[in-house]
């Protein structure tokens, strides 16, 4: 079943859409059968909030380099958020904060078992986790935890928890972490004009 969008067009991958007053969809390329990784860009005050960071290549951070000149018009990252700790979320996490000097943004347990796999000692994936990722057309590239390491090295070594109780603003819009337990994402993102 292919996807519904509420757009008559999508973002080629590198690219970035306005969808609404001061939202951006930005596409990055993946390299797997779903080619993409869709990421937010939100205007904020003197820059720029980034919802997800697209995995760690160097085909991702020249993309963001151009995004930074492009659609950001060279202002500043506000702040980075993580929805959870997928490779293609949080790869240039780490990247990104020590670009802008900005915190990362994420509930407290996907960040520490996203710095528990990149601690990992890489060793061989079972072949369950082989025969999983081969599966969904993941064989081309390497299935080990030494892969998720170098797809999303050390996210950062410090990050500002959210929680339902915790609130990050953007554009003096306020909105909380949302509830992992319940499959839900990790952080939610209210617009004042969605």
């Amino acid at each position: 079943m292919k996807p519904e969008y509420a757009f008559d067009s999508t973002p080629s991958a590198g690219t970035t859409m306005p969808v609404a007053d001061g939202i951006h969809w930005l596409r990055m390329p993946l390299p797997l059968d779903l080619n993409h990784i869709n990421l937010w860009l939100l205007e904020d005050d003197g820059g720029w909030a980034i919802v997800d960071t697209g995995i760690n290549t160097e085909t991702s951070k020249e993309l963001w380099r151009e995004t930074f000149t492009g659609t950001m018009r060279g202002l500043p990252a506000t702040h980075i958020i993580a929805t959870h700790l997928h490779p293609d979320h949080i790869g240039c996490a780490g990247w990104l904060t020590r670009q802008f000097d900005v915190d990362l943004w994420m509930t407290r347990e996907e960040y520490m078992l996203a710095r528990l796999l990149v601690a990992d000692t890489g060793k061989p994936a079972p072949e369950e986790a082989i025969r999983f990722y081969a599966s969904r057309s993941i064989a081309n590239v390497s299935v080990s935890s030494a892969a998720w390491c170098r797809d999303c090295p050390s996210p950062t070594f410090g990050f500002t928890r959210t929680t339902g109780s915790r609130s990050v603003s953007i554009h003096g819009e306020s909105s909380s972490g949302g509830d992992t337990r319940r499959n839900t994402p990790a952080f939610t993102v209210k617009s004042r004009t969605c």
